[in-house]
């Protein structure tokens, strides 16, 4: 998968709601946990409103004040 699909895959993962780690996400869109850590930059310098929450049971996910729209 290309970069353009991976950020629009993360998008709808990130639509669901749900808070997800860096290794689930690399895992899921089989990269690397770095190449998954420049995506989620990347999406964060354009604007997407991506929290990130340290520790056990964080990761990252949507700040609920903020959604995005429905993937067409």
């Amino acid at each position: 998968m290309n970069r353009t699909g991976r950020l629009l895959e993360l998008l709808a993962l990130f639509h669901t709601g749900k808070t997800f780690s860096v290794a689930d996400l690399a895992d899921t869109l089989s990269v690397s946990k770095r190449t998954m850590l420049r995506d989620l930059h990347f999406l964060s310098e354009a604007g997407a409103p991506l929290q990130a929450s340290p520790g056990p049971g964080g990761g990252y996910r949507l700040i609920r004040s903020h959604s995005l729209a429905p993937l067409a």
